[in-house]
C-alpha cells in the first residue's frame, strides 16, 4: 500500500489549489488535495468504489484519468462539490482532465500502467458489487429495484428525480430572491442536525454552485441523490424569509397537499418516488 505523499498534483499554475487544505470525506482527516485521490483509494476502498461510477470507469479505460466527485465542507463553511481526477499508476491527483491529459503525455509509461489497472479496476468493483448485490437480496423488492435502476443510472428514472427537482430547484430559486436584502442570519437546521450551519449569503453560495451542477445532463442518479440532500440546506431559507420579510409565509417551499396548493415540492408518483 502507497503511502499519502506519493500522490502529487500537476502543473506549475495549479500547486496554490492543490496545496489547500481539505477533510477526507470519510475520516475527516485534513490534508492537502493532491493527497486526496491517493488517500481515499488506498484508505478507503469502499468508499472509493462508492464514488466512482461504472460509466466514470468505462471513459477512463479510453486513456483519461479516473474522475471521483464528493461534498465537502471548506475552510469557510461553504458546501463544496468537489470533482477530482486521478492517475491509477502514479495516484496523483488533478483538478481537470486537461492536467492529466498532459501528464499522460510526459509520462506515456504511466498511461500504459493507467490504463492497464482500470481494466483490473472494472473487474474488482463487479466483485464488489456482486458483494453488495449479497446484501442486497435481503431488501425489500421495491427497494432492490431502485438501487438496480440507480447503478445502470436508468434513464427513465433519471428523468422521474429531475421531474421532481426541477420543482425544488424552482422553489430554492424562489427562496433566494425572496432573501434578498436581510441582514446576514445563520440558518440551522433542526430537523437535519447533521447539516452544516450556513449563513444566508453561504446558503445562497451554496445554491449557485448546485445549479451549474444540475445543469449537467450527464449528472448520475447517485451524483443527484447526493445533492438533493444538499438542496433540503437551502430550503432552509424559509425560515429566514418568514423571520426577516413582510413577505407571505413561503408556502411554495413545501411539498404541494390538499393543505397546500401552492407548494412546489412533489415527489411525482414515479414507483421510486419515497427514495427522491
Amino acid at each position: 500500500m502507497e503511502d499519502d505523499s506519493r500522490s502529487t498534483a500537476s502543473g506549475g499554475s495549479t500547486q496554490s489549489s492543490s496545496n489547500s487544505k481539505i477533510e477526507c470525506p470519510v475520516c475527516n482527516k485534513e490534508m492537502t488535495l493532491k493527497y486526496i485521490f491517493n488517500h481515499i483509494r488506498t484508505k478507503h476502498v469502499s468508499f472509493f468504489h462508492q464514488m466512482t461510477t461504472r460509466e466514470w470507469l468505462e471513459e477512463a479505460s479510453t486513456g483519461k484519468p479516473l474522475k471521483v466527485m464528493w461534498e465537502v465542507k471548506d475552510d469557510f463553511d461553504d458546501m463544496n462539490i468537489i470533482t477530482v481526477f486521478g492517475c491509477l499508476s502514479t495516484n496523483k491527483t488533478f483538478k481537470s482532465e486537461y492536467q492529466a491529459a498532459t501528464h499522460f503525455k510526459k509520462d506515456p509509461k504511466a498511461l500504459k500502467d493507467h490504463n492497464k489497472q482500470i481494466k483490473d479496476l472494472i473487474k474488482t468493483r463487479k466483485r464488489v458489487l456482486e458483494d453488495k448485490q449479497k446484501k442486497v437480496d435481503t431488501l425489500p423488492p421495491k427497494t432492490k429495484r431502485f438501487l438496480e435502476a440507480a447503478e445502470i443510472d436508468c434513464p427513465t428514472v433519471k428523468a422521474e428525480l429531475r421531474k421532481s427537482m426541477d420543482k425544488t430547484m424552482t422553489a430554492c430559486e424562489r427562496l433566494c430572491e425572496d432573501v434578498a436584502g436581510i441582514p446576514d442570519c445563520t440558518t440551522e437546521s433542526v430537523d437535519h442536525p447533521a447539516m452544516h450551519t450556513q449563513t444566508v449569503r453561504e446558503t445562497i453560495e451554496l445554491f449557485r454552485k448546485l445549479q451549474r451542477e444540475y445543469s449537467n445532463p450527464e449528472q448520475t442518479i447517485k451524483f443527484l441523490r447526493r445533492m438533493n440532500h444538499l438542496l433540503w440546506r437551502v430550503l432552509k431559507l424559509r425560515d429566514a424569509v418568514l423571520s426577516y420579510t413582510n413577505k407571505d409565509a413561503p408556502h411554495y417551499a413545501y411539498y404541494k397537499s390538499e393543505n397546500n396548493p401552492s407548494g412546489l415540492l412533489d415527489r411525482g408518483d414515479s414507483e421510486y418516488s419515497d427514495f427522491f
